[in-house]
């Protein structure tokens, strides 16, 4: 039996999927990064391990720039996919 080819919208939705998961993979990277930098912390700045208000002071600046950053491309990919969805949409409405 012949498959019917896939409109735009469903398209757009597999589309959706992927850039959802390679982002949330990249996310887990980052996170995975964030804790080999806070791991090399005692190292490279010895004096921080001495002084845990510090170091924690360090350690919650790193992880709120990471929060941002993450909230920031997390908006940016929802409201690409959301755009090209609507348009995909509405393409699929013209061709019907």
């Amino acid at each position: 039996m012949a498959e019917h080819p896939k409109s735009v919208s469903q398209q757009a939705a597999e589309l959706s999927e992927r850039v959802l998961a390679e982002v949330e993979g990249r996310q887990r990277a980052a996170i995975a990064a964030v804790r080999t930098f806070i791991d090399h912390l005692d190292d490279v700045v010895p004096n921080l391990a001495d002084d845990p208000a510090a170091r924690k002071k360090v350690v919650e600046a790193i992880g709120d720039y990471y929060e941002q950053l993450a909230t920031a491309a997390n908006e940016f990919v929802s409201k690409v996919m959301r755009s090209a969805i609507g348009t995909a949409d509405k393409n699929d409405k013209n061709e019907a």
